[in-house]
């Protein structure tokens, strides 16, 4: 669809039209066009990006000349009305005219207005400020410039609308008259020689002085002793809660139910942008305490509820919950503390958790590794001794001793109890051959008897 033109009639009680027909109110036309057909005939760089926009034009029949009939209207006629409108989605165009005679649709680049700032934040003390736009126009120049309060965010109880806009139709201008806890919301609005139209807004957000402060997180748990264990972080805000950015007040802490010598680390912080985090605090002694953070400049004040934990004892240690775990098996931890298990050295073991020492591997067992659970057996008729870190230390067992093997242990050793040949005794120089039942029953038992002649 290209562009295009018709003609709209008013006709008489007789049928007859009336040329150039005036009404003393606006007449709603909305037409369905096709922008992307538009796009694709008028390849500019604006329609490319942003798309065509319609304009109505009128063709005054005396002259021949076609002008922008979407200003055949009046502002007063208009009242809050809008002088056009197109949905992109439904493909409506909207156009509201005061005049009749032959109308024109045609499409042309659209101006685009930009703000210096979308978002301004002020102090209290500062009721003024300075709004900078500009406008474009690919295909043409602007035009016209017009500043307007859109509408106030109000969360108190007074009139939020006495303000002045100090250059209304330029492009850049003055606001004064602005209220503490409130936010305006301003509009721009560009106008090419086209007389097609586009808006950017601006939020003036004026922040109010310190009214509270606010402690985060309300209450923590911590361990008796553990440095940054509690990071408290303050917030300034204003009275309709806020965060006060521009707050620089000094925040002090106090205990309101404890002895302050019990906390150390930083308790005086300068705020930065409303914000005052503490990051050094620790406590000497388990308990329950309020801590009172209080600003200097003003009245307000919060607090946060601390509870203390006792340290870890002996055979456990704190874990990622900030509760007290027993040792794994293999590990250790003597006393009371927070450091954590360390594993069992080798010659030692630690068979189950919560540990608070590690035993030494009993004689005929052996361990290489840090971290056992259990002991190695020496290999069978070999011994070591107690404590022993390796399978080297198991040595064959030698003359003149007995052993007794344990299942599971090894062997251990004793010296010899039969008598040698310089006893007094006169068998002695006689070797006795144990009887053979008695020696299968020793060895039942798993008890052998070396001789020595």
């Amino acid at each position: 669809m290209g562009n295009f033109s018709f003609v709209a009639t008013v006709l008489n009680d007789a049928r007859s039209s009336i040329d150039n027909f005036a009404f003393s109110a606006p007449i709603t036309l909305n037409f369905l066009l096709d922008p992307q057909g538009m796009s694709k005939a008028y390849p500019t760089e604006d329609n490319q990006l942003r798309g065509v926009a319609p304009a109505l034009l009128l063709r005054n029949a005396s002259t021949g000349l076609w002008v922008n009939a979407l200003h055949t209207c009046s502002k007063s006629q208009l009242g809050s009305l809008p002088r056009w409108a197109f949905d992109r989605t439904t493909q409506i165009f909207t156009a509201r005219v005061c005049h009749f005679t032959q109308f024109g649709i045609a499409f042309q680049g659209s101006p685009r207005a930009a703000v210096q700032s979308a978002s301004i934040d002020l102090y209290y003390t500062q009721n003024h400020v300075q709004l900078n736009s500009t406008g474009t126009d690919n295909d043409g120049t602007i035009i016209a410039y017009e500043w307007t309060l859109k509408n106030v965010h109000d969360n108190q109880t007074t009139n939020s609308t006495n303000i002045t806009i100090v250059h209304p139709t330029s492009s850049s201008t003055t606001i004064t008259g602005l209220q503490p806890f409130r936010q305006y919301n301003f509009q721009i609005q560009v106008t090419d020689n086209d007389f097609a139209t586009d808006e950017a807004e601006v939020l003036v957000t004026v922040i109010g002085p310190t009214d509270t402060l606010t402690a985060s997180p309300p209450s923590v748990t911590v361990h008796e002793g553990l440095i940054a264990q509690i990071q408290p972080l303050v917030l300034a805000r204003d009275a309709i809660h806020r965060v006060n950015v521009f707050a620089t007040d000094t925040i002090t802490i106090s205990a309101q139910d404890n002895n302050m010598e019990t906390v150390t680390g930083t308790t005086s912080i300068q705020m930065v942008n409303g914000l005052a985090q503490f990051s050094d605090l620790a406590f000497s002694h388990s308990g329950e305490y309020t801590l009172v953070f209080r600003s200097l400049q003003s009245s307000a004040w919060t607090s946060q509820r601390v509870t203390v934990l006792s340290p870890c004892g002996p055979g456990t240690s704190l874990g990622s919950a900030s509760e007290c775990l027993p040792c794994e098996r293999g590990k250790m931890k003597a006393g009371n503390g927070y450091h954590e298990c360390t594993p069992c050295e080798a010659g030692t073991y630690a068979p189950s958790e919560g540990s608070s020492t590690c035993t030494d591997c009993l004689s005929g067992t052996f361990s290489s590794s840090t971290g056992s659970t259990t002991c190695q057996d020496c290999p069978l008729d070999t011994v070591s001794p107690q404590g022993s870190v390796s399978a080297s230390a198991c040595v064959q067992l030698g003359a003149s001793e007995t052993t007794t093997s344990r299942s599971g242990h090894g062997s251990t050793t004793a010296p010899s109890t039969t008598p040698g040949p310089t006893d007094a005794s006169p068998e002695s120089t006689t070797p006795k051959v144990p009887d053979p039942v008695d020696r299968e029953e020793k060895q039942g038992i798993q008890t052998i008897l070396i001789i020595v002649v």
